[in-house]
């Protein structure tokens, strides 16, 4: 299943639940998209590992290979945004820009 499928399913029914436990919705947002996009990666259902081996004419074991080091990547950023909740509430606007343009402010 698609992961835009897996969410007008799945969010509709987790809601009441969340809301109960008190949970931020917006931090739940983010680590579902982010559990999804590993989702897409990973085998037995990895709708973009099969497409993108398929469109390089690779084989699938050699795309697999050469997936590890951004799987891992991306478990470490699921770990640390799943436990370091205010690793989300980051506003970008506030984040001094190293190039010298400047942000727009309110």
């Amino acid at each position: 299943m698609e992961a835009g499928s897996i969410q007008i399913i799945a969010v509709p029914l987790l809601l009441p639940i969340l809301k109960a436990l008190d949970v931020d919705l917006v931090h739940f947002g983010i680590v579902l998209t982010v559990n999804l996009a590993i989702g897409m990666l990973t085998p037995p259902f990895g709708l973009c590992l099969f497409t993108s081996a398929k469109v390089i004419n690779a084989n699938l074991k050699d795309t697999i290979a050469h997936l590890w080091p951004f799987l891992f990547s991306m478990i470490a950023v699921l770990l640390l945004i799943t436990f370091i909740a205010v690793s989300c509430d980051v506003d970008p606007l506030r984040i001094p820009v190293i190039s010298g343009a400047t942000a727009v402010t309110e």
